[in-house]
């Protein structure tokens, strides 16, 4: 387990990531969504490039309703969040599709379910 109760990566298996960011620790301002093979590294990376605090809210190796390529999953998430897209990879999260996301990420299984059904198109 890694130091944020995430299981260590094994292999190059890429991982859906979601990076919470802000001033207000349990109020996020921000979402930021990727693909890593290590998304606790990249946290740490997001975190020497942006000067408010981010965790890790959560990870995941999407089903294969997503692709065989986890970056699909990542597009149909970003696809979903558009609405509240402010720049580049970072997301309002206040927003309703935002709201949403926070709510599944933060357990694994949700988090798969909830992208499984993205690619399906269906209506989360």
């Amino acid at each position: 387990m890694g130091a944020n109760g995430y299981a260590k990566p094994r292999g190059n298996v890429l991982r859906v990531y979601v990076v919470v960011g802000g001033f207000i620790p349990h109020d996020p301002d921000y979402i930021k969504i990727g693909v890593s093979v290590d998304p606790e590294k990249r946290h740490q990376e997001i975190q020497a490039g942006v000067p408010f605090p981010v965790r890790l809210w959560g990870s995941v190796t999407p089903r294969s309703a997503a692709g065989p390529f986890p970056q699909k999953a990542e597009l149909v998430l970003k696809d979903y969040l558009k609405r509240a897209h402010i720049a580049r990879e970072w997301y309002d999260a206040r927003s309703k599709e935002s709201a949403r996301l926070l709510e599944v990420a933060r357990d694994p299984a949700d988090f798969s379910d909830f992208l499984f059904e993205l690619a399906l198109g269906a209506k989360t």
